[in-house]
C-alpha cells in the first residue's frame, strides 16, 4: 500500500512540474511573440510589462482556476444532467462572472496601458494575443499529428 501511494505521489508531482515547464515554455514564447508584434522601446517594455504581467495572471485566475472550480462542482454532482435547477443556475452565473472578470481585467489593462503607449499598440497587442492562441492552437495540433503518425508508423 506504502508503494502504491508513492508511485502516485511520486507520478502527481512529475505531471505537475512538467505542466508548470510547459506553462513557462509558453509564456515565454508569448512574450517573445508580443514583444515582436509591439516593437515596445526599451522606456516602454519597462513600463509595459509589469501591467501586463498582473493581467496575465489575472485572467488567468478567471478562466483557469474558477473554470476548474466549476468543472469540479459538476464531477462531483455526477454530470450537468444530475445538477438540481438551482445548482445548475449557480455554475451557469459562474461562467457568466467569469467572462465579467475577463472584461473588467481587459478594461483595466486598457485604463493602465494608455499611460504606458499608444492605443494603436494596445489594439496590436490584443490582436497579437489572438494571433498567438491561434499560432500555439495550430502548432499544439501539428504536433499531435506527426506523434500519431509515428505512433501509426511503428
Amino acid at each position: 500500500m506504502k508503494r502504491i501511494i508513492i508511485i502516485t505521489l511520486f507520478l502527481l508531482t512529475t505531471v505537475q512540474v512538467t505542466a508548470q515547464a510547459n506553462r513557462e515554455k509558453i509564456k515565454a514564447m508569448k512574450t517573445a511573440f508580443i514583444t515582436n508584434a509591439l516593437d515596445l522601446s526599451s522606456k516602454e517594455a519597462q513600463q509595459f510589462w509589469p501591467i501586463y504581467n498582473e493581467y496575465d495572471k489575472r485572467i488567468y485566475q478567471a478562466k483557469t482556476v474558477k473554470t476548474r472550480e466549476i468543472a469540479r462542482r459538476v464531477r462531483a454532482a455526477g454530470g450537468v444532467q444530475q445538477l438540481s435547477d438551482s445548482e445548475a443556475n449557480e455554475i451557469l452565473q459562474g461562467f457568466m462572472d467569469i467572462e465579467f472578470e475577463v472584461a473588467r481585467a481587459k478594461q483595466d489593462l486598457k485604463n493602465k496601458l494608455m499611460n504606458v503607449v499608444s492605443a494603436k499598440k494596445i489594439i496590436l497587442l490584443f490582436r497579437a494575443e489572438t494571433d498567438f492562441n491561434k499560432k500555439l492552437l495550430r502548432d499544439f495540433r501539428e504536433q499531435r499529428q506527426k506523434n500519431l503518425q509515428k505512433r501509426i508508423r511503428n
